[in-house]
């Protein structure tokens, strides 16, 4: 039922901020696993959710109509689930085998085979809508936009608290995300700014404020990193 829930809730909330729609309202609800178990959502490709469990600890996946889940054996200690490529066939794992902090590894897993891929350090990551770029974030709060191999990451931002989640905008030419800030012994969501970054100038920039949550504008629909 939480992976339910939790599905139903995302899907409005990036409605919603997509499209502007504040008269979307979740019409019906439809469970999707029945085990009872607790689950953190990672990604999905249209067809597969793949997902956090903690009975059994470990990644696994389900098809959106429901039915039974299935483990994704993985070799990696402590995995958490991120985002799926466009094409379903690469899932974003975040290992916390070395504890929490930096020494958070990021690894793209080939569904096929299982292969894996050291990518960088990163608390979250999301990938593009074409597959061929990754933006994450280190537990610094800074962002970073790489190839989908790991080469050629460069900063995009600087936040400078802890980045909670990432999403690319369909057009490729936003990446929006949220942050944490402490204030005591409480946090809260910090409200939204954008920060421009401008083709072959990889300085962090500072945004002006857009409303609730985070939004990184880049320039053109679909930049090319390696463009001039």
């Amino acid at each position: 039922m939480a992976l339910a829930l939790g599905a139903a809730a995302l899907a409005v909330y990036f409605g919603v901020r997509l499209n502007g729609a504040d008269q979307l309202r979740v019409s019906r609800y439809t469970q999707i696993t029945h085990d009872g178990h607790t689950k953190f959502i990672g990604g999905t490709d249209g067809s597969r959710i793949y997902f956090t469990q903690d009975l059994p600890k470990g990644i696994a996946e389900v098809s959106v109509s429901g039915g039974v889940v299935a483990p994704i054996p993985t070799t990696l200690l402590n995995p958490w689930a991120g985002d799926v490529s466009p094409d379903g066939s690469t899932l974003l794992l975040i290992s916390q085998g070395g504890g929490l902090g930096p020494a958070n590894s990021l690894w793209s897993m080939r569904l096929l085979g299982g292969s894996l891929r050291q990518l960088a350090n990163a608390s979250v990551a999301t990938w593009s809508p074409d597959g061929e770029k990754i933006a994450y974030a280190i537990t610094g709060g800074d962002i970073y936009v790489m190839r989908s191999d790991g080469t050629e990451a460069h900063q995009i931002a600087s936040p400078g608290v802890y980045v909670k989640s990432l999403a690319w905008s369909p057009d490729g030419g936003a990446i929006r995300f949220s942050k944490e800030a402490s204030c005591g012994r409480c946090h809260r969501m910090d409200p939204i700014f954008t920060s421009f970054c401008q083709d072959g100038e990889h300085r962090p920039r500072k945004g002006r404020r857009m409303g609730a949550g985070w939004e990184i504008l880049l320039r053109g629909r679909r930049p090319d990193m390696g463009s001039r």
